[in-house]
Parts: structure tokens; C-alpha cells; sequence
């Protein structure tokens, strides 16, 4: 890809020192970025130790998230193997 890119700019020197920088550099600063975070996330470990549960979350089951009213069982719209949705206007309806 570089040896692409060093024809299309020509062979004059600076262009193509210049581009051949930017891979070495940008190799360096993914990684570095990447241990960061990795000390980051263990320093949160040691300091408020492991994950005690996930919390749950259960949505409201009036409106979805476009403001649209719902209205049937929850497990049909979750947990069915076969959906049907009816809309009725702003109203949609799950069985």
C-alpha cells in the first residue's frame, strides 16, 4: 500500500519520508493507547476489586424508543420464536 502511495506522490524525497513516518509512529501510538487502557481497566481491578454482579436493567414496557405506545405480553416481542407486530397508528401491538 505505502510503495502504491510513493508512486502516486512522486519521487522527489519529502513526500515519501514523510508518509513512511506515519505507519512506525501510528503502530507506536496504537499500542501505547492499548497499554494504557489495559492498566487502566487493572487499576480499576486492584483498587475497587472484582465485579460483583451485572446490573439489570429492564426497560420500560409503555414506549418504544421513538415514543410510539406498545401494547401486548413482553415475552412475545422478546422471548417468541415466531414476532407478529401490528401497527396502529402510533400503536404497536406484539403477538
Amino acid at each position: 500500500m505505502a510503495f502504491l502511495l510513493l508512486e502516486a506522490l512522486g519521487h522527489d524525497g519529502a513526500p515519501a519520508a514523510a508518509l513512511m513516518a506515519v505507519g512506525p509512529v501510528a503502530l507506536v501510538m496504537s499500542y501505547a493507547v492499548t497499554c494504557g487502557w489495559v492498566w487502566h481497566n487493572k487499576h480499576l481491578y486492584v483498587v475497587k476489586g472484582p465485579r460483583q454482579s451485572v446490573p439489570s436493567h429492564l426497560e420500560a414496557w409503555t414506549h418504544d424508543r421513538l415514543g410510539r405506545e406498545l401494547s401486548g405480553p413482553r415475552t412475545a416481542a422478546c422471548g417468541g420464536v415466531e414476532v407478529v407486530l401490528s401497527m396502529d397508528g402510533s400503536r404497536k401491538t406484539y403477538r
